[in-house]
């Protein structure tokens, strides 16, 4: 009797596996695409604030290649070659801000030319920017940009 009820209950579990695989997929493919977007866009956010290092970096040094913005904006567009041409990668160079800085006072200068009781301080700040678009058209970035700035001051060394 009681193998006779087990064979009426009894179900064909074959195909069960293949079916819940089927079913994950598409949730396993989601996944790794978010996870693929967000390491691309990681990479450019790193790749645009090593940019503005190096540019600070390059115009920083002295006083003649703090006044070269031409050097400053090839030295932050070289070291983002490996932005995609898309990303439009952007580079700003601010005027040189000045303080003078004596052993009580620190005072914001209108001109670097100005004079100075104590030691004047040449800030040099850079801004890098870029913009990318996601690979794949999740529905919650669709038309969306990611916008990447980074802004980096140093002091000119003399």
């Amino acid at each position: 009797m009681r193998s006779i009820l087990k064979s009426i209950f009894a179900r064909d579990e074959s195909g069960q596996a293949l079916i819940e695989l089927m079913l994950t997929i598409p949730l396993i493919l989601v996944i790794l695409g978010g996870a693929l977007e967000l390491a691309r866009i990681s990479y450019a956010a790193i790749v645009v604030t090593s940019a503005a290092k190096a540019a600070v970096a390059y115009g920083a040094t002295n006083t003649t290649t703090a006044a070269d913005s031409a050097g400053i904006q090839l030295a932050a567009q070289s070291d983002a070659s490996n932005l995609p041409s898309s990303a439009g990668f952007n580079v700003t160079v601010y005027p040189l801000s000045c303080v003078c800085r004596t052993t009580t006072t620190t005072t914001a200068m209108a001109a670097c030319s100005d004079s100075c009781s104590g030691y004047t301080i040449e800030t040099l700040t850079v801004k890098t920017n870029a913009s990318m678009s996601p690979l794949f058209n999740f529905p919650m970035f669709t038309g969306k940009t990611f916008n990447l700035t980074s802004t980096v001051s140093q002091e000119v060394l003399y």
